[in-house]
């Protein structure tokens, strides 16, 4: 069953079951599933869905932090129970420890020497690890491993 599918069923069931948060989630993340579909004039891969479900996520922590900035902590709450069902879609991602040794093996297959090629380095290992990771975590990782090298 493709992720799309997933999120249409368990809309559906939070429906019926009148599990207000999850449905109000769900709806917002078909509706920019639907708008990615639109945009790209073709029905999205699952790729493409975790795609769209990463960004989803993304401002979820980023208006949790605004919100703990704030001192709103009732609404940060919130944000985060949404953010926990829409990672609940996302796959499981890869721990601090795989991404330091996939950076570290890159660094070895590339002969990567400074930060000058840095960019390099990112973009080989987001080809390897796909959707398992975010794009922040590998660049700090691989900043962080390439000032410790020099």
């Amino acid at each position: 069953m493709s992720i799309k599918a997933k999120i249409e069923q368990d809309f559906i069931e939070a429906y019926k079951n009148r599990e207000e948060l999850k449905v109000s989630v769900l709806r917002l993340v078909k509706s920019a599933v639907k708008n990615a579909e639109i945009q790209k004039k073709e029905e999205l891969t699952d790729d493409d869905v975790i795609t769209v479900m990463k960004k989803e996520a993304k401002q979820r922590r980023e208006t949790i932090k605004e919100f703990e900035k704030a001192n709103q902590l009732e609404a940060a709450k919130k944000e985060e129970m949404e953010l926990n069902i829409i990672e609940a879609y996302l796959p499981k991602q890869l721990s601090e420890d795989e991404v330091k040794n996939i950076v570290q093996s890159t660094i070895n297959e590339l002969d990567i020497e400074n930060q000058a090629q840095i960019g390099k380095l990112i973009g080989a290992v987001m080809s390897k690890c796909g959707n398992l990771v975010d794009g922040n975590t590998v660049s700090r990782i691989a900043r962080e491993t390439l000032q410790n090298k020099n």
